[in-house]
């Protein structure tokens, strides 16, 4: 894993490299979020609610093979996911602030509302 963009010189090789047949993409990222392997804790269930705005652009993207969502009564959309919880998935839901309510684990809204009210002591 690397990101084109740091690339500063390439050269081709007269070798070349082939996926190996039983390669599986999913057992080799784990049940973590995000690209940086090796950094989820224990695996387990996320349910997230996302106002109705927001939850339409939301519920349109895989961001997980985990993932279910649905559109709630009142307009909402509910993400559950069965992950082990990385920094990333933490500053994705950063992003989102308020238009994201985390109904479990608590833990996780915990750590997202204090990393919240650390920036707003910094501005």
């Amino acid at each position: 894993m690397f990101k084109v963009d740091r690339i500063v010189e390439g050269r081709l090789l007269d070798e070349s490299y082939h996926i190996p047949n039983d390669f599986d993409l999913d057992a080799y990222m784990g049940q973590g979020w995000g690209l940086i392997r090796g950094v989820a804790g224990e695996p387990g269930l996320v349910v997230l609610r996302f106002n109705q705005r927001l939850g339409l652009s939301v519920s349109e993207e895989q961001w997980h093979n985990s993932q279910e969502v649905d559109e709630l009564p009142d307009g909402r959309w509910e993400m559950r996911l069965a992950i082990g919880i990385t920094p990333e998935f933490v500053h994705w839901l950063l992003y989102y602030g308020d238009q994201v309510e985390i109904v479990q684990p608590h833990h996780l809204r915990v750590r997202v509302a204090e990393e919240h009210r650390r920036a707003g002591e910094r501005n």
